[in-house]
This record gives structure tokens, sequence and C-alpha cells, in this order.
């Protein structure tokens, strides 16, 4: 039993050495920790708030890892971590701030910041599934719990996003569908004659927070919602199917838009369902202007890409005024007075939505 205890009290204190020198991480030190027992949670944040990482992940250190028994969370932990720059370093946000899930080299951190101040969110990962419907597909990306940890009860919350790249390279302001046992963000549609999103963090865009996007500082961004956010789920969704999610508590809830696929819970339920009430309170866009080749000559500020899919959800080809009456519509729940830069592939129409006269 002595020697038992005494043993152990070694180990702490040679783990304790080795962390406490700044050197980096190896395989060798996580497998002190998991042989201490702390559990999982406690070792990925250990492998999170690493300063530097120094692991290696080839196919036999992967089998040796498990002999020793290393969870496949925990090298899954390591694997993210390891990811970017040399010898797994990570550039950090602001000093003094721990990581939080980063994504390594992309996205270092994410905070929803309120009223109280900003609060630090940990990134989940996810996995994806589709909806067989008809000719085609949905496409979601679904995290196995119905709430986020994070939440807050002001609705004027943002977010606060530390990366070196822009953001609308790597990530997107996102709402979530929710049931009782997860929650889904649709992520693209694939029909016979055409294809939305599913590219890296690419989202359907009706599932898109309209914000506004400012950089604070450099590699520091701000995305403010244009309207206050509803009761229920939104994150940060980016490269490496990972979500940054928080929830909003109090209030109405956050209406879906008009959606010509499932919802999340309907398709669980196997049935499709439209949000009527949503669609009713939306913007007509009737006034709104398009600019096909010649931009504006009045003054003019940018709001956001709007997109309008050539075909339906049967595959078969919109009209014309389908469509521009769709692009219209997206333009003005932004805010905008006009579309402008209009161009198309083979699936979409797309556009640049606009605030005339704005200084």
């Amino acid at each position: 039993m002595k020697r038992t205890v005494l043993g152990l009290l070694m180990l702490v204190l040679s783990a304790v050495s080795v962390f406490g020198q700044g050197a980096a991480l190896t395989n060798a030190d996580v497998v002190k920790l998991v042989k201490l027992a702390l559990g999982d949670d406690v070792v990925m944040a250990k492998i999170r708030q690493a300063p530097a990482v120094d692991f290696k992940l080839e196919t036999d250190d992967l089998v040796a890892l498990k002999s020793q028994g290393v969870s496949s969370k925990v090298i899954t932990a390591m694997l993210d971590k390891s990811g970017g720059g040399a010898n797994g370093s990570v550039p950090a946000g602001p000093p003094g701030y721990p990581m939080n899930g980063s994504i390594p080299g992309m996205v270092n951190r994410v905070d929803l910041v309120d009223s109280k101040g900003a609060h630090p969110i940990t990134s989940q990962s996810g996995e994806t599934s589709q909806t067989n419907y008809m000719v085609g597909m949905l496409l979601w990306f679904n995290v196995h719990d119905a709430h986020a940890i994070t939440r807050t009860s002001d609705h004027d919350a943002f977010l606060r996003v530390y990366s070196p790249t822009r953001l609308d390279e790597v990530g997107a302001f996102v709402r979530l569908d929710v049931n009782k046992e997860d929650r889904s963000l649709k992520i693209g549609s694939v029909n016979a004659f055409s294809f939305r999103g599913a590219m890296g963090f690419k989202v359907d865009e009706d599932f898109v927070i309209p914000s506004e996007v400012k950089q604070s500082s450099a590699g520091v961004w701000e995305l403010r919602p244009k309207k206050p956010l509803g009761s229920g789920e939104f994150g940060f969704y980016t490269e490496g199917m990972r979500i940054f999610s928080f929830g909003v508590d109090g209030g109405p809830s956050q209406q879906a838009s008009e959606d010509d696929g499932p919802s999340a819970i309907s398709r669980l339920r196997g049935k499709f369902s439209r949000n009527k009430t949503a669609a009713a309170e939306a913007p007509s866009g009737d006034s709104v202007k398009l600019f096909l080749t010649t931009p504006p000559s009045q003054p003019y500020k940018e709001l956001g890409r709007v997109a309008s899919g050539k075909y339906n959800t049967m595959g078969v080809s919109r009209s014309r005024d389908a469509i521009d009456a769709e692009l219209k519509k997206k333009a003005a729940a932004l805010g905008a007075d006009a579309v402008m830069n209009i161009t198309e592939d083979m699936a979409d129409v797309s556009g640049v939505a606009v605030k005339l006269n704005a200084q």
C-alpha cells in the first residue's frame, strides 16, 4: 500500500515538473495524466491549454497510446491540437487568454459578449447526416446534446472571434434546430440539378444569422446580429465540422426562415413543415432594385451576399421572375434596398445586397 501511494505521489510530482517548465506536451505526458485517472475532460483541457505540443501521431504511435489506456476522445484532442504550426504550436488569442477548443491556425478563440462581459465558448465536434427526399437530399451537421452549456438572457449579445483569417473564409454565425436529443444545422442540399453548401464551413443561408462584421483590432472580429436574438440555440460554425455554440434564454423563440426542405425536428418525425408566420412577417422586397451590370451611381454600403436557387426541390427550373423575387426578398430582410454585382453559376443566382445613400 505504501509503495502504491509513493508511486502515485512520484507520478504527480513528475507531471507537475514537466508542465511547470513550459515544455511542449508529449505523448508520455498525456499517458501520465491518463494513468492518474483524472478523467478525459481534464486531460483534454490540459491538451487544449498547452502553449505547445510535440505529439507523435503516426499509426504505430496511435496503437501505443491506445494500448496504454488513452481513450479515443483524448487521442482526437491530440490530433486536433497538433494540426497547426511547427511542433503543434497554435497562435493564441490575446495575452493571458486560454484556448477554448480552437481550430489550429484558423479560429483561436470565440467569446460570447453580453451585458455581463465576455464568456469563452468551448468548441464541439459533430457528425453529418442526410435526409433523402424525392430526387435529392438535405445534408446536416448534428451536435448530440439539446442545449449549449454557455447561455445568456441578453438578446443583444454578440460574438467576438479571434482569427488571423477573414471570417467569411473560416466560419459563419448560425442558428440551430433543436429536438429532444440534439441540435442540427443544415449545411447543404443536393438534387439532380443543383448543389448548395456542404463545402468546408459553408452552411445553408437560411440558417445564417445576418450580422454586422467589424474588425476591432488585428485578428479580432465582432459579429453583431442585425436584429436582437430570440430564444434558442446559436453558434459560430467553422472549418473542421466544429461549432462554438451558445444559447439564449427567455423571450420569443428565434423564428426559422421558410425553407424548401424539412427542419431538423420535422425530418426526425418523417414529415415536412414550413414556418408560415416567419414568411408572412418577412419584408416583401418589392421596392428592392436590381443592378445587373452597372453599379448604382449613389453611395452605398454592402450588407452581405444573397442567393436564389435556379431549381426547386424537384429539380425543375424556376422562372427568372421567381429567382429575382427571392433575391429581393432576402435583400430586404437584411435591410437592403438594392442588389448589385449579380452573377450566376450552375445552381444559383447571387449578388451583393446594399443600402443606398449610406454614409
